[in-house]
């Protein structure tokens, strides 16, 4: 090779590089050698707050609990074993395992254990697990605390579903592992260890007690994040440190156990906090400015209590550091690297990066009814963890499904040290969101990305309701949007219709398809439909009177059989992203749907009196269908699936032309990850429809000059079909006019919820495989545009066009010859 031809080639490697990106700087860590360990991160007091930080910060992840994880045998869920069992706090006692009906309970669970055993082969047989173990079960989460958590709250508040008293049970111990997470990376990074002189990490400082007593007359329990002596001949003074993951300064905490700990020891305090709020929402930016200005008030109090005990000359001139030491929390299940995801349009190697609007969707409660009780069941254990015992050991590593011990992530995240902490339980958090109405939830943008590796952003859409002072059922909304997303991308299109046919039970619903949420909710929308269509034809009610009284025919004849179709939906379609500005829905009935004639539907009838019929019902009944199937409560959902419907068969097209982040979801037809997790089976949705075909929603006898008058109504069956899904691109000045402010309010995804000129909020958030760091600091790939791959096919095909030619060339040459 020529060195004119290596640099041309270098040349080339250059500009790919240049194109695709290099990756950044590794992150500099702090020297374990430096005995006077220089504060890391950047300083909130000299930070410009309207601006932000310099970068996001790394990813860390997280272990979190699951309902698998907390998989208790049946058989520890009879009464008459709960009955048994001594109290959840029994673990709390001065006789540990010397409890006598703790010790009753234990020849109780070695019997029964025993027993249930027994009934396996011998190869799989567990022995019961020892004394000790079986006590430490009663530890917060243990199993037997569980049950007996559960079985006393049932006892004082009444029956509680055991399903969703677990959910809210692990949601109270999941509180604290990003927090741990978050400390382990920061310790990690900052070598926070002996080499810096901390002698304590996750711990009390010994010969330092709090002012405020516990219930139990001594002194409330505390934890330190780390607590540094000062090296000898080293500058500064000691130090307190205490960490969060995210931005909020907790003040109870503060001012109940840090500054006192500070003024104890002569401690400068350290605030490191791995989040920054949104820059872009004022009301989150302005509550941090105003910490950060209290925390400098605080550093003058806190001065001038240290210079009272100690001496001005033994104390400098700053006590309080508040720092940014960003990173970016992952929740993954245990014992697994699967990220958890609730509500994000992420899969695969994709990580999401969270925003505070994708926050406010995770963290909305279920109900009313539900957040009042799920507050009173924290309230109970956040009171229990108050006064903990003088030693709690966490649980050991347990055979998980066969005893009634806590898996094996207590010990690994030091559950003993963190749970047994106001602070870590949760106070001082945000309230849930209020002002929008997340039952209108649906996603309605997407954009395929390329910052140095494929990606992803998107925006769900929800409607403001100001009366919502705390908006429910975010979360829920959120993850069947999502769910369904997939779902639609890794079935083949010919899957995605349902059909209730009380003769056809084995062709209720593809069997794959039938697995998932979005199978459910087409399904469920079908029989929803039958039941509003009686609601509305009821001979009680004044329409559905005058409905019956325009019939014709002996018998009145009607077919009823619909079919929920798609309309065109009208998009903002401009290749890299897509706006679903609507997305109606429409209800066909047979007749036009299969092209039949009135005699395929009521033979022995008159043809003129059945399309009579049939013209009464279409005038007077199934305008108001269509009008429930789009804006009625009870088809949410529906409408929620076909929007994530329409989202998903762009991006499968746009996957047919140019590499996607979830190119290889389509048409896989794994749907694992998105299998239902409610129960659901498709045959309860048919036996329930059965059961009101054969009855009938209802059978009314009216009485007239005639006589009895009875009426009977068969129930007629239909489906859901979105095998195909229309649209109608509108142009971009109509567009712009149209929805004016909708660029704007998803342009920025790392914020909080945005509005549009219309009012309608926008919670959005954006994937990659790379970090958000990595990820944002690249320049756009060209490999986002599809004709980028026209334009590198181009050479190729004037490259095999030549050759094909040359060939011709050659071959007639030999035939002259």
């Amino acid at each position: 090779m020529t060195i004119r031809a290596c640099s041309r080639l270098a040349s080339v490697l250059l500009l790919v590089l240049a194109l695709v990106g290099l990756p950044g700087p590794a992150p500099v860590r702090a020297d374990p050698g430096n005995k006077s360990w220089d504060l890391p991160g950047e300083d909130l007091f000299a930070m410009d707050l309207d601006k932000g930080p310099a970068s996001a910060g790394q990813d860390y992840s997280y272990e979190v609990l699951r309902a698998e994880d907390l998989a208790i045998p049946d058989w520890m869920l009879k009464i008459d074993y709960l009955a048994v069992l001594p109290s959840h706090e029994v673990y709390k006692g001065k006789k540990g395992e010397k409890n006598a009906r703790l010790q009753a309970a234990y020849k109780e669970y070695v019997k029964r254990m025993t027993d249930e055993e027994a009934k396996k082969p011998e190869a799989e047989r567990a022995p019961p697990v020892s004394l000790t173990d079986f006590f430490r079960s009663f530890y917060p989460g243990g199993w037997n605390h569980f049950l007996t958590a559960w079985r006393d709250y049932q006892r004082k508040k009444g029956v509680k579903a055991y399903d969703e008293y677990k959910v809210k049970y692990l949601e109270v111990l999941n509180i604290n592992p990003r927090g741990a997470a978050y400390e382990g990376y920061f310790n990690g990074e900052n070598h926070v260890d002996e080499d810096h002189n901390f002698s304590v990490i996750n711990g009390k400082v010994d010969g330092v007690e709090l002012n405020v007593k516990g219930k139990n007359g001594k002194p409330k329990a505390y934890r330190l994040d780390g607590y540094r002596v000062k090296a000898n001949g080293a500058p500064g003074w000691n130090i307190v440190l205490e960490l969060k993951s995210g931005w909020h300064v907790d003040w109870e905490q503060i001012k109940d156990v840090l500054i006192h700990v500070c003024v104890e020891t002569n401690s400068d305090l350290v605030l490191g906090f791995g989040e920054f709020p949104d820059v872009h929402d004022a009301g989150s930016l302005e509550k941090f400015k105003k910490d950060i200005a209290a925390l400098r008030d605080l550093e003058r109090d806190l001065l001038a209590k240290r210079q009272a005990k100690w001496g001005a000359a033994n104390v400098g001139t700053r006590a309080v550091y508040p720092r940014y030491f960003g990173g970016v929390g992952k929740a993954v299940e245990f014992g697994t690297d699967k990220p958890v995801r609730i509500g994000e349009l992420s899969a695969g190697a994709q990580q999401n990066f969270p925003s505070e609007a994708s926050r406010d969707v995770a963290k909305s409660p279920k109900s009313q009814a539900q957040d009042e009780d799920d507050k009173a069941i924290e309230e109970g254990f956040r009171a229990e963890f108050e006064d903990p015992p003088e030693e709690v050991n966490a649980p050991p590593e347990c055979s998980l499904g066969r005893s009634p011990c806590h898996p094996s992530q207590v010990s690994t995240r030091a559950l003993a040290s963190s749970i047994y902490n106001g602070d870590e339980m949760g106070v001082g958090a945000e309230e849930p969101l209020g002002g929008v109405d997340f039952s209108t939830l649906e996603l309605r943008y997407i954009s395929d990305t390329f910052l140095g590796a494929p990606g992803v952003k998107y925006a769900y859409s929800v409607d403001p309701d100001p009366k919502q002072k705390v908006s429910y059922g975010g979360a829920e909304a959120a993850k069947l949007a999502a769910d369904s997303f997939f779902t639609w991308l890794a079935l083949p299109e010919s899957a995605f219709t349902v059909n209730l046919n009380p003769e056809e039970p084995d062709r209720i619903v593809d069997a794959q398809f039938g697995r998932t949420d979005a199978g459910r909710v087409l399904l469920e929308a079908d029989f929803q439909m039958k039941k509003t269509v009686a609601k509305l034809i009821h001979p009680d009610t004044k329409g559905g009177r005058r409905f019956w009284d325009e019939l014709r025919g002996e018998e009145r004849c009607i077919s009823m059989r619909e079919w929920i179709v798609p309309t065109p939906a009208t998009v903002r379609n401009d290749g890299n992203e897509l706006f679903i500005l609507d997305a109606p829905l429409d209800v066909k009935m047979e007749t036009e749907y299969k092209k039949l004639s009135g005699d395929d539907n009521c033979p022995g009838q008159a043809t003129a009196d059945t399309q009579h019929n049939e013209a009464v019902y279409r005038a007077e009944i199934l305008p108001q269908v269509v009008k429930a199937v789009n804006t009625a409560p009870e088809y949410a959902d529906l409408r929620r699936v076909y929007a994530s419907r329409v989202a998903a068969q762009w991006y499968r097209e746009r996957s047919a032309t140019k590499a996607t982040a979830y190119g290889d979801i389509v048409d896989s037809g794994d749907i694992t990850p998105w299998v239902t997790t409610t129960g659901w089976k498709p045959r309860d949705t048919f036996d329930a429809y059965v059961k009101s075909y054969k009855e009938g929603e209802f059978r009314v006898e009216h009485t007239s000059r005639e006589g009895n008058v009875i009426y009977t109504n068969t129930y007629v069956y239909g489906g859901v079909d979105f095998t195909a899904t229309p649209t109608s691109n509108l142009p971009e000045p109509a567009f712009t006019a149209a929805h004016p402010g909708l660029r704007d309010a998803v342009s920025d995804l790392a914020g909080a919820p945005a509005a549009d000129g219309a009012g309608e909020f926008w919670f959005g958030a954006e994937t990659n495989e790379l970090t958000y760091d990595e990820a944002h600091r690249l320049p756009a790939s060209p490999l986002a545009n599809p004709l980028f791959y026209a334009a590198g096919a181009l050479p190729l095909l004037i490259w095999v066009l030549a050759g094909v030619r040359l060939i011709r060339r050659r071959s007639r040459s030999r035939v002259v010859r």
